[in-house]
């Protein structure tokens, strides 16, 4: 879930400009930091080019350690926790942070500029910070948006211009666009899609609507509070869009994120609320004409503040870093709107910071022109929380979403059992 799109659009344009500013030799070898980063580098322009401006500036060398997705979070949190000095720099998913901190394998990075930091998204703060301590910088961060398809729209006798706005429109137009073309009692053609299949799928679906509902995983005090109002109130609304509406698959309780791409690109269905990349894809096989993006529904229009979820990937300097000043360096230069700008333009990434998105040459970048004004919203709005015993708490939540998505209990009950579950592993 954390790889990027547009690298087949990119890769000729970068392959030449990573090359001719590839770093020399730094000259000791305590000037050189090691990082870990989410797989392979080549699939991962932004970074080759950053690393190589860092060097240039700060004259420190890094050396880059490609650790697979599949296996990032255990390979980290191996060597972390065995106080190894392998990485001085991690990258890390922001549900993993609490964890981190809590376990003491993360340092503080010192002096982290505030104009800086005050032009992040709330989201980052919520995610890599606690109090006025700073434990990591973004790399990038995804947030959902509205998907739909113009096309079917338009046959369907709605307005392209008018996407649903809140949850009552959006069943209302579900309904309009789910259709049986040719009468034989099997729906060919979906309002609705959404991945509610293995733990961090249906849980991050969860949480889009959780978040546009108002609520939230946790409270100030820590406490889980998935059971309020809010909570339930988005969780039975994804159980009545396969079970009352009947605007969704009956498998979308299986569904990953793979299938949500196939569906909104090959014309299975009509919406969906995923992140950038279904979008770019989408415009990519049918044509921005086509194609068109939205803020995501919210329960109630008349609360503006309401968020989506945002996943984060960051920078973090390991406790036991041997060269702790040249990683704290590299942590802050990555969070820098000319970092920040280069995951933008040089590889289709969502920028941390929402200003990056009124840049000229992004207006004008290929597939993310037409939709600048969606994605700094939705980046503006985007929620992220720190998530205490993360797998656990994952888990429980899955179990949890998936019960009340087959309608085998209601979503008040099974929500009720999740926050005691989960409150109960502290």
């Amino acid at each position: 879930m954390f790889k990027r799109g547009l690298i087949a659009l990119l890769v000729g344009v970068v392959a030449l400009g990573c090359w001719a500013t590839l770093p020399e030799k730094a000259a000791a070898e305590d000037q050189k930091i090691t990082i870990a980063n989410f797989g392979a580098l080549r699939f991962d322009p932004a970074v080759m080019i950053t690393n190589a401006r860092f060097f240039r500036k700060n004259r420190i060398e890094v050396d880059v350690i490609e650790v697979p997705d599949t296996k990032i979070y255990e390979e980290i949190s191996k060597s972390l926790a065995l106080g190894e000095s392998t990485f001085d720099v991690v990258n890390v998913n922001h549900y993993w942070m609490a964890d981190f901190i809590q376990a003491g394998f993360l340092t503080p990075i010192p002096d982290f500029p505030k104009d800086q930091w005050d032009s992040f998204s709330p989201a980052v703060g919520g995610a890599f910070a606690v109090g006025d301590k700073v434990y990591a910088s973004p790399q990038w961060g995804n947030s959902r948006m509205l998907i739909y398809r113009k096309d079917m729209f338009a046959a369907a006798g709605l307005d392209p211009n008018k996407p649903p706005q809140t949850w009552d429109e959006l069943v209302e137009y579900a309904k309009k666009l789910t259709i049986d073309k040719n009468n034989d009692g099997v729906v060919d053609q979906w309002g609705f899609y959404y991945a509610g299949g293995r733990p961090e799928f249906g849980l991050e679906t969860y949480l889009q609507y959780l978040y546009a509902s108002g609520g939230r995983m946790f409270d100030a005090s820590g406490k889980c509070v998935v059971n309020s109002t809010e909570g339930v109130a988005a969780l039975q609304f994804l159980a009545d869009l396969r079970n009352k509406h009947k605007v969704v698959p009956q498998g979308v309780a299986d569904y990953v994120e793979g299938d949500n791409w196939d569906a909104i690109i090959n014309g299975i269905s009509a919406m969906t609320v995923d992140e950038p990349q279904v979008l770019f894809n989408t415009v990519k096989q049918n044509g921005a004409d086509k194609v068109g993006a939205a803020m995501y529904p919210v329960r109630d229009l008349n609360q503006p503040n309401w968020g989506g979820i945002a996943v984060l990937c960051g920078f973090a300097v390991n406790a036991n870093s041997k060269n702790k000043e040249g990683a704290y360096k590299y942590a802050i230069y990555y969070g820098t709107y000319e970092a920040q700008k280069t995951e933008v333009v040089d590889e289709g990434n969502i920028a941390c910071i929402p200003a990056v998105f009124d840049e000229p040459d992004v207006k004008k970048a290929d597939i993310i022109g037409p939709y600048v004004d969606v994605l700094k919203a939705s980046v503006g709005k985007s929620v992220a929380e720190r998530w205490p015993r993360y797998k656990e708490t994952e888990d429980i939540m899955a179990k949890a979403i998936l019960g009340a998505i087959l309608g085998q209990d209601t979503a008040q009950n099974v929500l009720d059992k999740a926050a005691k579950q989960v409150n109960a592993l502290k």
